[in-house]
């Protein structure tokens, strides 16, 4: 590979990586699922947004032996323990960063505030760059020829 090729390489990938971030944010300027669907009762709520929230809500209140029994009516934890660590994590953060009342143990069920929308979706993105870019950067590096 010649000088000038790598530098024209690496400008389209920062160039890719970018314009995928920025798809990233325009999505999460869109409503979210179960948006409003409050119905006038905390049990009829609904949507992604509102599981993962009371997912934060569980794993940052309750004993490790109780995440996957708590309340399994109402968007019980059934993702795999790593991710329930994930969502601990980001319910402590959420906590400190968002106020106490975005994962209070059952009061904070419809929770809908645009801080708080704004944290979620801003973990998403910081998500994706740790995980799925350190990933497809780590193989890309990898399959390149030597």
């Amino acid at each position: 590979m010649t000088s000038s090729v790598a530098p024209i390489q690496s400008s389209a990938a920062v160039t890719i990586i970018s314009a995928l971030i920025l798809l990233r944010i325009l999505v999460g300027c869109h409503r979210h699922s179960g948006e409003n669907n409050y119905l006038g009762k905390v049990d009829g709520y609904g949507g992604d947004y509102e599981a993962q929230r009371h997912w934060m809500e569980i794993t940052l209140h309750l004993p490790i032996g109780q995440w996957y029994t708590y309340d399994l009516t109402y968007w019980g934890l059934d993702y795999p323990p790593l991710t329930a660590y994930v969502s601990y994590v980001c319910g402590f953060l959420s906590h400190v960063l968002v106020g106490p009342e975005s994962v209070a143990l059952f009061t904070s069920r419809a929770y809908e505030d645009a801080t708080h929308k704004a944290f979620m979706r801003a973990s998403v993105l910081v998500l994706d760059a740790m995980i799925y870019f350190s990933a497809v950067w780590v193989i890309a590096k990898r399959l390149e020829p030597k």
